[in-house]
C-alpha cells in the first residue's frame, strides 16, 4: 500500500526548485541577506525566485497548508538559475534594489520608533509621578501657592509636547516591554482626554481644565473604605450608592484648595453622568459640561480596557464597538464618534489576526488614515530586537486586519515577542 503523503507537513525545499504560488518561509540565517520586508509569503512570479536565488538565499521552507499549487519536494530537470529567469539581469537588479531601498526606509522608521518608545516611557513615568505627587500634596493639605507653582511648572512641559506633535494626532501605546509598567488611571484617562480635546479643537484654556479635571476625578476615592474603592463593572446596589460619595468628596477637598476653577470641578462631580440622563446626578445632555462629557468617554474607556477584575476586560477593539453598538446613549455622539475616529477601530494595544494569518500588535493609530496603524507582526524567523514596524498597507494590498484576538488565548512566547502587557497606556506624543 502506498503510503499517503500527509500534505499539511513544512518541508525544506531549495530556491531553485520553487515555483510560483507556493508559500514560503525565510529561515532567520537569510534575514541580512534577502530584500525582501518579511519572510513568510506567497510566491507571486518568478522574479522572486531570481531575487532569492541571487540573494544567496539557498534554501527556504514551504507549507503546503498555505500554498496555491500542489506540494513538490524535488527538481524535475535541470535546476533552476538566475538565467531562467525571464527578467532581464538590469531589471532583477533594480527590483532588488528597489526593495532593499524600501527595507532600509523601514528599519530607519523601527530605529526612530524606538526611541519615540523610549521617550514616551520616560514621559509615561514622569506623568505618573507628577499625578502621584499632586495627589498627596492635596490629601495633605498643602498650602494653595505650592501647588499652583507646581501646576505652572508641570503644565508647561506638557503644553509644550501637545503642540509640538504631528499634524495629524497618533496614539501610541506607551508599553514596548512584556515586563509590568506602573499605571495610573487618572493620568491614562488624561492623556486620552487631552488627545480627543485636541482632535475637537478645544482650547489651550480647555485641554488645561480637561487634564486637571481627568487625573483628579478619582481624587474622591480616597476616603472611601477600601473595599469600594477598586473598579468592577457590577457593583452591589449598596456599593453603588456608596461610591457616589466620592464625587462630594473630591469636591469638597479641591474647593477647599481654592486653586481649581468650575471647570475643573465639574469634571470632578459629573464623570459619571451618561449622556441620557441616567448617571448618578441624573443630568442629561448638554446640562453634562462639554468638558466632562470628553472626559467621561476616556474615563469609560481606560476602565473597559484595564478592569482590575480581569475576567471583566476587554480588548481595546471590544471596548470601541461596545462603547459604539451598546453603550452610546451614554455619551455625546459627536464626541463619542470623533473618539472612534481618533482611535480607530483597532486602537493602539490591540493584538490583531490579518487576512494572511499573521499575528501581530498595533502600536501607533493615525487618525489621518486610521484603517493603516502600525504593526508589529510576530515572527519567529526575525529577532524580537529585530522586528519591524510596518504600516498595514506596507505589507501588501490585499492584507487586511482580519479580527482582534484576546491576548490570553495566545502562548506566553508570542505575548512576549510582542511586547505585551496587562495594563495598555498611551502616550500624550
Amino acid at each position: 500500500m502506498t503510503k499517503k503523503l500527509l500534505l499539511e507537513t513544512p518541508y525544506s525545499i531549495l530556491s531553485e526548485d520553487l515555483e510560483v504560488g507556493m508559500h514560503i518561509r525565510i529561515p532567520k540565517k537569510y534575514w541580512m541577506k534577502h530584500p525582501f520586508l518579511r519572510s513568510k509569503f506567497v510566491i507571486k512570479n518568478e522574479n522572486e525566485i531570481g531575487i532569492l536565488i541571487r540573494s544567496g538565499v539557498n534554501d527556504v521552507i514551504c507549507d503546503p497548508t498555505k500554498s496555491q499549487i500542489a506540494p513538490r519536494k524535488k527538481s524535475f530537470g535541470a535546476a533552476r538559475t538566475v538565467a531562467d529567469i525571464t527578467t532581464t539581469e538590469t531589471d532583477l537588479n533594480t527590483q532588488i534594489n528597489d526593495l532593499w531601498e524600501s527595507k532600509k526606509d523601514i528599519q530607519n522608521h523601527v530605529e526612530k520608533r524606538r526611541a519615540s518608545f523610549r521617550q514616551s516611557l520616560d514621559l509615561h513615568l514622569k506623568h505618573i509621578k507628577t499625578a502621584n505627587e499632586l495627589e498627596k500634596m492635596i490629601l495633605a493639605k498643602a498650602p494653595s501657592e505650592t501647588i499652583q507653582t507646581f501646576l505652572s511648572e508641570e503644565w508647561s512641559s506638557i503644553k509644550e509636547g501637545i503642540y509640538s506633535s504631528e499634524d495629524d494626532i497618533s496614539i501610541s501605546i506607551v508599553n514596548n516591554s512584556s515586563k509590568a509598567l506602573p499605571y495610573h488611571h487618572g493620568t491614562n484617562t488624561s492623556v486620552l482626554s487631552v488627545l480627543l480635546g485636541r482632535h475637537l479643537g478645544f482650547s489651550e484654556d480647555d485641554l488645561k481644565n480637561i487634564l486637571l479635571g481627568a487625573v483628579l476625578h478619582d481624587i474622591g476615592l480616597n476616603y472611601l473604605p477600601q473595599k469600594i474603592r477598586s473598579y468592577r463593572r457590577n457593583f452591589k446596589r449598596v456599593e453603588y450608592k456608596a461610591r457616589r460619595q466620592h464625587l462630594d468628596e473630591g469636591v469638597t477637598v479641591l474647593n477647599q484648595i481654592g486653586i481649581f476653577n468650575a471647570d475643573v470641578l465639574k469634571i470632578v462631580a459629573q464623570h459619571h453622568e451618561h449622556y441620557n440622563g441616567m448617571g448618578y446626578l441624573k443630568l442629561k445632555g448638554t446640562e453634562i459640561s462639554r468638558l466632562t462629557r470628553v472626559v467621561s468617554i476616556c474615563n469609560f474607556y481606560d476602565r473597559q480596557i484595564n478592569n482590575p477584575v480581569l475576567t471583566e476586560r476587554m480588548t481595546p477593539h471590544q471596548a470601541i464597538s461596545d462603547m459604539y453598538k451598546l453603550f452610546r446613549e451614554q455619551f455625546d455622539m459627536k464626541y463619542l464618534v470623533a473618539f472612534v475616529q481618533m482611535m480607530g477601530l483597532y486602537p493602539a494595544g490591540s493584538i490583531v489576526k490579518l487576512s494572511d494569518g499573521s499575528i501581530g500588535s498595533i502600536v501607533k493609530v493615525h487618525t489621518d488614515d486610521i484603517m493603516n496603524p502600525e504593526i508589529i507582526l510576530y515572527d519567529p524567523e526575525i529577532d524580537a530586537r529585530e522586528a519591524l514596524f510596518y504600516r498595514i498597507k506596507d505589507l501588501g494590498k490585499n492584507i487586511k486586519i482580519k479580527k482582534d484576538v484576546k491576548p490570553n488565548s495566545l502562548p506566553s512566547s508570542v505575548r512576549s515577542y510582542l511586547s505585551f502587557s496587562e495594563n495598555l497606556s498611551y502616550s500624550l506624543f
